[in-house]
């Protein structure tokens, strides 16, 4: 997989962030949801099958943060133009987050509103179902 990023403008960002996704911990929220490899630079390559870009905006503001998930798909080529961000990807397909709510996941953590309403950690539980 090969990752290209260009900003469109001086964003601005409290946290933006490239992670593979070699496992999950579900006990966890945000960025330490993944188990992986932070990847640096606006040009990246991986052999990873699962990525994931977060963009948390500043100031912040649950609507303008980015959230992509990123698998494996040979011969792909996607272009994801988002928040003044332009993310071109070889070899992979966007992969669209389900929305939780609040108790959708069963266990104590899905009740907990700094869980329920990570995108990250809603995402990392639509992988509990399928092979990383």
């Amino acid at each position: 997989m090969k990752i290209t990023i260009e900003s469109k403008k001086d964003s601005s960002w409290m946290y933006f962030w490239i992670k593979t996704i070699e496992s999950i911990n579900i006990d966890n929220h945000c960025a330490k949801t993944f188990v992986g490899k932070y990847l640096k630079g606006s040009e990246i390559e991986t052999d990873i099958k699962d990525v994931y870009i977060c963009g948390v905006s500043k100031p912040f503001n649950y609507n303008n943060n980015l959230h992509i998930a990123l698998k494996y798909k040979e011969g792909s080529i996607i272009t994801i133009n988002e928040k003044d961000v332009l993310i071109t990807v070889k070899d992979a397909e966007r992969i669209e987050i389900k929305d939780l709510q609040r108790g959708e996941i069963n266990g104590f953590n899905g009740l907990k509103k700094e869980f329920y309403t990570c995108r990250n950690w809603q995402y990392a539980n639509q992988l509990l179902t399928t092979d990383l």
